[in-house]
Formats: C-alpha cells, sequence, structure tokens
C-alpha cells in the first residue's frame, strides 16, 4: 500500500497520519459506533459477513492490509448499518417467525447510513435547523448508488455520536 501510494509521488511517512478509516458495510446488532478495530472486532465483522457477503470481506481485507502497512496506526471502523441500529421494532421487525429471525439475525438493518448521516446532517446546517434527539424536524435523504435508498430522518441529531433516541424509516 505504501508503495503504490509512493510510486504515485504521496509520501505517507511524512503526511501526518494519525490513524486509518474504514468503512465497513455491515457491523451486525452489536457494532454500531466508530470502533477501533482489535482481533475481536475483527472477528466480529468476520463472523455478520454473511450479512454482507459482497462487502464484509473486501472491508476485512482492507483493514488487513492498512494494519500491515501501518501497524502503528490505529485502525478505526464505522460501519454504514449503524445509522439505523436504532430503528424501531415496528421498523426493524420483518413479518417472519421471530425464533427464526433470531436465529439468523434476521432484521431491517438500512444501508447507505454513513451518506444518509452526512447528508442530513448537512442539511440542518445548510437550512439553519436546530435538530434534536426529540424534536419534530424531520429530511428526507437519498443515496445515489444502485440501487437507490431514501431515508426519512426525523428528530435525529446532527452529532452522531451522542443521543440518538429518533426515528428513521
Amino acid at each position: 500500500m505504501r508503495t503504490t501510494l509512493a510510486d504515485r509521488g504521496v509520501d505517507l511517512a511524512s503526511s501526518g497520519l494519525v490513524a486509518v478509516g474504514h468503512r465497513v458495510v455491515h457491523g451486525g446488532r452489536s457494532l454500531t459506533e466508530p470502533t477501533v478495530v482489535d482481533d475481536k472486532v475483527l472477528a466480529e465483522i468476520e463472523r455478520v459477513a454473511e450479512l454482507a457477503p459482497l462487502h464484509n470481506p473486501a472491508n476485512i481485507d482492507g483493514i488487513r492490509s492498512a494494519t500491515k502497512a501501518f501497524p502503528d496506526l490505529p485502525q478505526v471502523a464505522v460501519f454504514d448499518t449503524a445509522f439505523f441500529s436504532d430503528l424501531p421494532a415496528e421498523a426493524s421487525t420483518y413479518a417472519i417467525d421471530r425464533e427464526l429471525a433470531d436465529k439468523h439475525a434476521i432484521r431491517r438493518y438500512g444501508f447507505h447510513g454513513t451518506s444518509h448521516e452526512f447528508v442530513s446532517a448537512e442539511a440542518a446546517r445548510s437550512s439553519g435547523a436546530r435538530v434534536t434527539p426529540t424534536s419534530s424536524r424531520s429530511f428526507c435523504t437519498s443515496a445515489t448508488a444502485r440501487p437507490r435508498r431514501r431515508c426519512a430522518v426525523v428528530g435525529r441529531s446532527t452529532r452522531r455520536w451522542g443521543s440518538r433516541r429518533s426515528r428513521v424509516w
């Protein structure tokens, strides 16, 4: 990784890097905050890879490559599904057998959360809206990746990692 960047004129040794950030698509039910990656976290990302088989294995490879290239820097993972981790039961539960859902961790997780989080925070900032976890302010965001995803964000604080009592549908 360092060699490839150095070949392109990027000197990471003098760049002042303090950490490496990774967008990981799926964190399952347990990885819902930005997290410093250690062996336990990496094992959990691997465990839930069946929930995002086209993405999590590549995310794991990226984390391992960055760890090898930058062994002294913390690796921090941010999970795309985290934005939706506090969906209420009526929005996250599928109409299937509860035991089956629990056994296979089947629920509506939501995707493109990092995009929805950024766009809703920017919409609040740009509009001058004061959005708090208990406000009724709402935004409709859209992730333009295919397939397109839309999200109604109601009463979510623009400060992502604080209190998140809100509704996302």
